[in-house]
C-alpha cells in the first residue's frame, strides 16, 4: 500500500501497464508458485511475477461447479491492459 500511496502523491502519476506490472510484482514478492488442478490432477508451476500472460504465452480459465470462465487470452493482454489504463 506505500507504494500505492506514492505513487498517487506523484502529480504526474499515469496508470500504465509497466505501473501494474511493477505492483504486481511488489505484491507477489514472495509467492512464486501456483497451485494447478486440471482434469482431476493437482500440479504446481511457477507463476510469472512482473510480467503479463503474453509474456510466458500461458491462457488461463476457471471452471467450476456452476461457473467457467476465459479470461483474456494471452496475445492480447498487453493491449487490453493499455486500454484498460487509459
Amino acid at each position: 500500500m506505500d507504494e500505492i500511496y506514492k505513487l498517487l502523491e506523484d502529480p504526474a502519476f499515469e496508470l500504465t501497464m509497466e505501473t501494474v506490472c511493477h505492483l504486481h510484482k511488489i505484491l507477489m514478492r514472495t509467492n512464486h508458485i501456483l497451485a494447478i488442478r486440471q482434469h482431476g490432477n493437482s500440479k504446481l508451476a511457477l507463476t510469472h511475477v512482473g510480467v503479463t500472460r503474453q509474456h510466458c504465452a500461458i491462457n488461463v480459465s476457471v471452471a467450476g461447479k456452476d461457473v467457467k470462465v476465459q479470461f483474456c487470452p494471452f496475445d492480447s493482454v498487453d493491449v487490453e491492459l493499455t486500454a484498460f489504463c487509459s
